[in-house]
């Protein structure tokens, strides 16, 4: 989103919502149940038409009013946290996912209190399914 709007992210209502830079709603979308309450951090196109969210199984891409449009399984398997984010051409999606390594071990990494992480990026180009 540009700086003339913010997206904010209502995890336990289960709702994504757009504001202006008067803070006035000028967008909103409920979430499917399996996104609520989830930690990862959504993202909506700057025209509103594409919402990505960050599940811990997929990113699920959805356009404007709700309805699936992608599922994009994670290349790391599960995870705790993800994040995502439409690129300014309004085309890509950018998806990032942080997950514990598969031996179990804690391998601590710079600033994040002896949580060990692998991270992936995935990019995905709309109409691409």
């Amino acid at each position: 989103m540009t700086g003339r709007r913010w997206l904010l992210q209502g995890e336990e209502v289960g709702e994504l919502l757009v504001v202006d830079h008067r803070l006035q709603p000028i967008w909103r979308l409920q979430v499917p149940s399996a996104a609520a309450g989830q930690g990862g951090i959504h993202a909506v196109a700057e025209d509103l038409s594409l919402v990505a969210l960050s599940l811990p199984e997929q990113v699920l891409v959805l356009d404007g009013t709700g309805q699936p449009v992608a599922r994009l399984s994670r290349p790391t398997g599960p995870a705790d946290q993800g994040c995502c984010v439409f690129a300014g051409d309004g085309w890509h999606l950018w998806a990032t996912v942080t997950s514990a390594p598969p031996t179990g071990r804690a391998i601590p990494a710079p600033g994040t209190a002896g949580r060990s992480s692998r991270s992936a990026a995935r990019p995905w180009r709309r109409g691409v399914r």
